[in-house]
């Protein structure tokens, strides 16, 4: 299973499927709604920073390699070992509904092991 944990209580993860995907990471969202020194794009919400990362992450799936190939190890990974942690600030509970990035990247994995790409 592919779970999302907050950094706020989970911490940045000490073992190898432990995967920190916060804003400073390769594969944190360039769009946020409230002020960071990390985002490259003020968005309107949560929600809209969420929806303008999976087109984004799409294009980076096709033009980056270094993003291709950390999507690709997590995709190996999760495979190996049945779980991973993907660690964010967004969602602050289990079962929290709060949009966020890392439900994108769980899809993007989980969309690379179902087309056989790794």
């Amino acid at each position: 299973m592919i779970n999302i944990v907050s950094a706020k209580w989970y911490g940045k993860g000490k073992r190898p499927t432990d995967i920190y995907v916060g804003r400073p990471s390769l594969l944190g969202n360039p769009f946020a709604a409230k002020p960071s020194k990390y985002a490259k794009q003020s968005v309107s919400s949560d929600a809209q920073a969420v929806a303008q990362y999976r087109p984004w992450l799409r294009e980076q799936w096709r033009t980056n390699p270094e993003i291709r190939a950390e999507l690709l190890r997590l995709a190996r990974l999760y495979m190996e070992s049945g779980t991973l942690h993907l660690i964010c600030w967004c969602k602050l509970k289990v079962n929290d509904d709060t949009p966020c990035h890392a439900d994108v990247i769980r899809e993007a994995i989980e969309g690379i092991i179902a087309k056989g790409l790794v």
